[in-house]
């Protein structure tokens, strides 16, 4: 039982607007989990959608927005995605921003497997060079965190961790990694009062977000042999 992650895509825009596109497609199987950190500047608005470019097969559940000294910034994730091969993902705001940004990172769970969200969104504020998210508990011994980071005047993001761990992955749509970084780590077991950090080049006015998903396997059948029921069944007649 485990999540395999799959593909990472995204985009970034300086100027106003309201709608952004990826500027890579995803290959998306049906069940795979969708997870999207969107972030923007200056304009106090939320996420309108984030889906296909083409239709709302893959809408996602929207989370609650967080601001932070001119940075905002909102989780979107879709479980039990359906089938769509290619799909690029268009983030929709409710009024229009400048320096827009967004990763969409796509994970697949075992066959068979059930996913629930399993701790999160629980953002982090302030201004130095150790941005961090609040703290969180899991309770799935199959999980993928993601963690996201978005910076207001552009200082390097580095070091990107999970529970004090380095992440599996990370994700930023353009050249240089400043101002926004997503990142993801697969865990085993339950974690407990947990966050999502990283580390800035110089000290910057951000904003931390963290989520966590499990994944379960379906409930077997009974372990008691049958011929061992029907022979406890004789002898209680």
């Amino acid at each position: 039982m485990a999540f395999s992650y799959i593909a990472s895509v995204g985009a970034y825009a300086t100027a106003s607007a309201t709608t952004l596109d990826t500027t890579a497609s995803l290959n998306i199987a049906e069940k795979d989990l969708l997870v999207s950190i969107c972030a923007w500047e200056d304009t106090n608005t939320t996420l309108a959608s984030v889906d296909d470019s083409v239709d709302d097969s893959n809408s996602m559940e929207i989370k609650t927005v967080s601001s932070s000294g001119g940075n905002y910034m909102q989780v979107a994730r879709k479980i039990n995605a359906a089938l769509k091969n290619p799909s690029t993902i268009r983030m929709t705001l409710n009024a229009a921003a400048g320096y827009r940004f967004f990763c969409v990172m796509q994970f697949r769970p075992d066959a068979s497997e059930t996913v629930t969200e399993d701790g999160g969104p629980n953002a982090g504020a302030g201004n130095s060079t150790a941005p961090a998210s609040g703290a969180i508990d899991t309770t799935g011994d199959d999980a993928v965190i993601c963690g996201a980071v978005k910076n207001y005047t552009n200082p390097n993001i580095s070091n990107p961790l999970i529970a004090g761990l380095a992440a599996d992955g990370s994700f930023y749509p353009y050249a240089t990694p400043n101002f926004y970084m997503m990142w993801y780590k697969l865990f085993s077991s339950a974690q407990n009062d947990i966050t999502a950090s990283a580390t800035l080049a110089a000290s910057a006015v951000w904003i931390c977000d963290i989520i966590a998903f499990k994944s379960v396997a379906a409930a077997g059948g009974s372990t008691i042999p049958r011929y061992k029921k029907y022979y406890d069944y004789r002898r209680a007649q």
